[in-house]
């Protein structure tokens, strides 16, 4: 499938699912919309809740990935996530947040993990920016072996160095 097509064949998903949307919601007012997948259809969920108004109570995700196209500042707008799998990593913690300067692609909970007095607050852990000329991107996630068999961070790697490389925006 070509990039193009791809990107097509999400337009016509989200246009599909902004008309279902807007049928349950007229034949429901004041309804709440939780968006749901599982393996494939995760993605739609996270894409449906980015860009289909209304705004959804939440989104569940089971056996699947965010899409990565969709920035934090896109995400956000989903008031809550429940996500049927997790990674397992080390965390840094930073003397200085990048996130003024550099546009964040994840963020840590820190009510996750015991951080204790080492909290940032506001915690990124994935991030990219051009510097000099040219393109910097950093990931803190990586340390564990097992990691690099886990398809969530070999396209997350993927798309890093593909976007520093100049092949994807």
């Amino acid at each position: 499938m070509t990039r193009q097509n791809r990107e097509l064949s999400i337009d016509d998903n989200i246009t599909y699912v902004t008309n279902v949307a807007r049928q349950v919601l007229e034949g429901s007012p004041g309804a709440a919309i939780v968006w749901a997948g599982f393996s494939q259809g995760v993605a739609m969920a996270f894409r449906a809740a980015a860009f289909v108004d209304p705004i959804p109570a939440g989104v569940i995700a089971c056996g699947g990935d965010i899409p990565p196209e969709l920035r934090e500042d896109q995400l956000r707008r989903i008031p809550a996530v429940l996500i049927g799998r997790g990674l397992q990593d080390e965390w840094y913690t930073f003397r200085a947040n990048p996130r003024a300067s550099v546009r964040v692609l994840m963020s840590l909970d820190e009510s996750s993990y015991g951080v204790g007095d080492l909290a940032m607050g506001d915690h990124p852990i994935a991030w990219y920016h051009e510097f000099e000329g040219g393109r910097a991107w950093y990931t803190a996630l990586g340390h564990p072996i097992a990691l690099y068999s886990d398809t969530r961070f070999t396209q997350h790697l993927l798309g890093g160095i593909r976007w520093a490389a100049g092949a994807a925006d």
